[in-house]
């Protein structure tokens, strides 16, 4: 006679969450509602069913949302979840760090704005000139209008004019002005 070795093999993770569910008397509808993760996947997560799975970052979040929800141990399941796709548990998995560049560039992603004081400056000289903007219209006033008016008075009024010895020259002389004669005493 031989013997048979009867060696069970652990249950697919699927068949494993099933099981589970059904021992505490969830209905895959409940499951549904409280996790908020639909029918389908639900249904492709307890049938070992990957293909009608989405991309493997969802998966990897569905299966931690659902072993959460029937309380089981997440990483656990996140563990078996990998091993039956053929991929390395995360623990195991090699971090790659960026390179050095990257990393610093990344680093300032989150930093405050700084502003400079020639920033700052021409911040309260625009603003300045808002408010003279904002005052002028308020009060109806043109400063165009007015420096204009300044103007047409200057030109208006004679500028003081030196007292000059102005001696008859032909040039500047009238019709009207005569010459008179040296006279000279004998």
């Amino acid at each position: 006679m031989s013997q048979k070795n009867t060696v069970e093999e652990p249950p697919t993770l699927g068949t494993f969450i099933r099981t589970h569910r059904e021992q505490k008397g969830i209905t895959l509808g409940e499951a549904t509602e409280s996790t908020k993760i639909s029918d389908r996947i639900l249904k492709a997560i307890e049938n070992d069913d990957y293909d009608n799975l989405p991309a493997e970052t969802f998966s990897r979040g569905f299966y931690t949302l659902y072993a959460k929800f029937l309380e089981l141990n997440p990483e656990e399941i996140l563990a078996r979840y990998l091993k039956s796709r053929g991929q390395q548990p995360l623990s195991k998995r090699v971090q790659t760090k960026p390179r050095t560049k990257n990393r610093r560039e990344f680093s300032t992603y989150a930093e405050p704005v700084s502003f400079s004081s020639v920033s700052t400056i021409n911040f309260i000289i625009v603003a300045a000139l808002i408010a003279v903007a904002a005052i002028c219209w308020s009060l109806n006033w043109n400063p165009a209008t007015y420096i204009s008016a300044k103007l047409q008075t200057l030109k208006a009024t004679p500028l003081p004019q030196q007292e000059q010895s102005i001696k008859p020259t032909p040039q500047n002389l009238s019709p009207t002005t005569e010459v008179q004669p040296a006279t000279t005493t004998r």
